[in-house]
């Protein structure tokens, strides 16, 4: 019979093998979900950023850059939903991303939300915007200069002496420009062709198409990230599994090194488990209660971007947090549930009689233990 300490090897080799494999699968099965990254996204702040940059592009490519935060541009801006196409515009690509990772859809296509701007757009009606709030408008706006006076003819950009006739120009102004919005000239594919540097920009455009127009550098550090995603869908569940087989393998191997019958074997199995269960609910408690340890750790520079805008940085920093949170919380279950079900292998296990054989050994043993004499010592 092999040794108990090889025997003890064994088994610490199992559980090491048995976690990994546990834990590998956990992560792919939250990490390859979309929803999970929906979840991440929705309390980050990186919509209100996108949907921000959305709508300073929008008030350029219509007005200018002039008239970027005046008082007329964010009125026209705030009837626009843009809050709701951003949102519906990123799960639906987040959508697709993981269903190309998955390999549920054989090409990965951009949905650009043209026509959910063009809807807003067309019911846009300005003829209800009165006097009082042109004035109201009107003060907040900066006082004219030299090289805004010329402009601000076209669109109020600016305050000049405000009168009557003014009120009423400002007002022909900003119906003069929602009938250019609302006519079949404008492009509403021209501020996210802006925003991606893809100048020939269609309602569905392939991802790899946006990534050759973009520099080098960006070009080849997304498209790794992204196909390095997209090969860990497939290598981590095989790896999962092959660990976890692995594993059980060598878990059955040293029950039968040892002395071999069907309840031990199974209260083995099942303490093996419990114990494996455990250990992947401590790790996943650890990590969903230490998720900004483990970004200083393996993803130090990730917010030292200088292209990244305070706000961004600190809207990604939230989401990382928030994922992370999310993936270990999923380890939490995974290891709960391990602990429940090996517990109730293990009961069932203890549940069966034993043999004729186990019995007599209890028997000898019990009758070869020395008896304890409790009565009271009297006469002392």
């Amino acid at each position: 019979m092999i040794s108990k300490s090889i025997r003890l090897v064994l088994l610490f080799l199992a559980l090491l093998l048995a976690t990994t494999g546990i834990s590998i699968l956990t992560f792919r099965l939250r990490a390859l979900d979309s929803a999970t990254y929906k979840r991440s996204l929705a309390p980050s702040g990186i919509y209100k950023e996108i949907r921000l940059s959305i709508e300073d592009q929008f008030i350029i490519d219509t007005i200018g850059e002039e008239a970027l935060e005046t008082s007329f541009a964010e009125y026209i801006v705030s009837l626009i939903d843009f809050p709701t196409i951003t949102v519906e515009a990123a799960e639906e690509n987040v959508d697709r991303l993981f269903d190309w990772i998955n390999g549920k859809n054989n090409e990965l296509r951009i949905y650009i939300p043209d026509q959910l701007i063009d809807k807003e757009i067309q019911e846009l009606d300005l003829s209800m915007i009165t006097f009082d709030q042109i004035a109201r408008y009107s003060r907040e706006l900066p006082v004219c200069t030299d090289e805004t006076i010329e402009k601000n003819k076209i669109f109020p950009i600016c305050r000049e002496e405000l009168t009557a006739p003014g009120q009423q120009l400002i007002q022909n102004q900003i119906t003069s420009y929602l009938d250019t919005l609302q006519s079949s000239n404008y492009n509403n594919n021209k501020v996210f062709s802006t925003i991606l540097n893809y100048p020939d920009l269609t309602s569905e455009v392939y991802f790899l198409q946006i990534l050759d127009a973009q520099q080098e550098e960006t070009r080849d550090s997304l498209l790794s990230s992204i196909m390095a995603l997209k090969d860990a869908a497939t290598s981590s569940l095989i790896l999962g599994i092959c660990l976890i087989v692995a594993a059980i393998s060598i878990l059955v191997l040293t029950i039968f090194l040892g002395s071999f019958n069907i309840r031990n074997a199974l209260s083995t199995f099942a303490g093996f488990f419990i114990v494996t269960g455990v250990v992947v609910f401590a790790i996943g408690f650890l990590g969903s209660n230490s998720p900004q340890l483990i970004i200083n750790l393996f993803l130090p520079d990730i917010l030292q971007q200088s292209a990244l805008s305070t706000e961004m940085s600190a809207a990604i920093a939230l989401f990382l947090k928030r994922l992370f949170e999310l993936l270990f919380e999923m380890m939490l279950y995974s290891g709960g549930a391990v602990i429940l079900v090996s517990s109730l292998l293990y009961i069932t296990a203890k549940a069966i009689p034993k043999t004729e054989s186990e019995k007599r050994i209890s028997e000898t043993i019990g009758s070869s233990l020395p008896e304890i004499d409790i009565a009271p010592k009297l006469g002392r």
